[in-house]
């Protein structure tokens, strides 16, 4: 019997890549350890506006989104579900003013209106 491969949803890679700026099994993991290293890892991404301005908040709530996702992934692993992971996440996509848009072919995304880190 041979396993059918089901394809990785768009987006999986950009979570697992943000995630990851934390290796929490290496003694200095952290990638993104001041506002520049958040601007520089959105902007390789193209997530960021060109010039766009990152600051210490920025960073701030950009770290605890990507430990929010940390925590439903664990989550979705069998750890217990972390709810203030959710307030968070909910926080960030209300300040994110996300919204669904449909392309043709009925392909629909999440846009944020906002454009510089918040989005």
């Amino acid at each position: 019997m041979t396993e059918e491969l089901i394809p990785t949803p768009a987006g999986t890679k950009l979570i697992e890549d943000f995630v990851n700026t934390n290796e929490l099994d290496q003694p200095d993991g952290e990638t993104l350890r001041d506002p520049e290293a958040l601007r520089a890892w959105l902007g390789e991404r193209e997530l960021l506006p060109s010039g766009a301005q990152v600051n210490g908040g920025d960073l701030e709530s950009a770290l605890a989104v990507r430990e929010a996702l940390r925590a439903l992934l664990l989550a979705n692993n069998g750890a217990p579900l972390d709810t203030s992971a959710l307030t968070t996440l909910n926080g960030a996509a209300e300040r994110s003013r996300l919204r669904v848009s449909f392309a043709p072919g009925g392909r629909a995304e999440l846009v944020p209106d906002e454009a510089d880190v918040p989005g």
